[in-house]
């Protein structure tokens, strides 16, 4: 028992032993730990130094930063406040992009029939570059054909005074053609023979019986119009047969104080032939007529008649 207690004794003291030099050491190390701190102490108080003349920049710094966050803050809170007109425009425009797709797909289909009608008027090109080629030489042709006939212009144009000429004699022929014309009693085709040889009268006109009384009848509806008066009449008739539809052109006879308005109102074609439709109304002594209509048609000797 004693033995024990002596072994314990010693065992004790020998981890005391222990720890007392374990103590040393750590120790020693602080004080080398100390000795290589204070040497180091004038560069650490260095950098302090030079570290708090940094600090009053960088608290100017922060000051002024902070006296530029309330405005901050400020637009912040107004951008904020249009957050919601912004999604509101992002919503609408969301919904627009389906009719855009939909007319950008349309649009898609009708490229190819477009790009094809490209194509189809690329191989054109050469065809129509052939006509104007052709073309070109017509006209080269053509001037040189102009350079031919120009020698004989002064010919022709001697040819044309020489028919000027004679234009005063064959006149006067036709003057007396009429004289004996109405010498013989032909009162209804007078206006007839001056248009067809003078051109005064540009389209004959003529129907079975009495021609001025027919028309007379046809223009009035009464036969109050004279033979002078139909031939007035006429002459304007003839050349409004040639004008386009609605076209309205006054007659007026001093001698009888006749006068009227024919008005084309309709030209057409019957059984392969040229038609017109007229409207007269005419004024005899200060009498106003009743409106008439009449059907003309022109026959293969480009003579009108009245249809009936």
């Amino acid at each position: 028992m004693e033995n024990r207690k002596s072994h314990v004794k010693n065992f004790g003291i020998y981890l005391l032993s222990v720890s007392l030099c374990f103590l040393a050491a750590a120790i020693g190390y602080f004080g080398y730990q100390v000795a290589m701190l204070r040497s180091e102490l004038p560069a650490i108080l260095e950098t302090v130094d030079q570290t708090s003349g940094k600090i009053e920049p960088v608290l100017k710094e922060i000051r002024q930063i902070q006296e530029i966050i309330p405005p901050i803050i400020e637009e912040v809170g107004k951008v904020r406040a249009l957050v919601p007109d912004v999604l509101h425009e992002v919503a609408a425009t969301r919904e627009q992009i389906p009719p855009v797709l939909k007319e950008v797909e349309a649009t898609r289909k009708t490229i190819p029939p477009i790009l094809e009608e490209v194509e189809k008027t690329r191989k054109e090109i050469p065809a129509v570059l052939k006509t104007v080629d052709n073309a070109s030489t017509a006209v080269n042709n053509t001037a040189k054909e102009i350079e031919a006939l120009r020698p004989m212009i002064p010919e022709v144009l001697a040819e044309m005074e020489a028919t000027r000429n004679a234009i005063d004699p064959a006149l006067d022929r036709v003057d007396q053609l009429i004289t004996k014309a109405e010498a013989v009693g032909q009162k209804t085709t007078e206006g007839a023979i001056s248009g067809v040889v003078t051109g005064v009268v540009k389209s004959p006109f003529s129907i079975l019986g009495g021609f001025g009384e027919s028309l007379g009848t046809a223009l009035t509806g009464t036969g109050e119009l004279t033979d002078e008066d139909i031939k007035v009449a006429m002459q304007t008739l003839s050349i409004l047969v040639k004008k386009p539809e609605g076209t309205t052109m006054d007659w007026t006879n001093p001698a009888t104080k006749a006068s009227g308005t024919l008005t084309l109102l309709d030209s057409y074609t019957s059984a392969g032939k040229n038609c017109v439709k007229i409207e007269s109304k005419a004024n005899k002594q200060g009498k106003r007529l009743a409106p008439q209509q009449v059907d003309l048609c022109e026959d293969k000797d480009n003579n009108w008649k009245i249809v009936k």
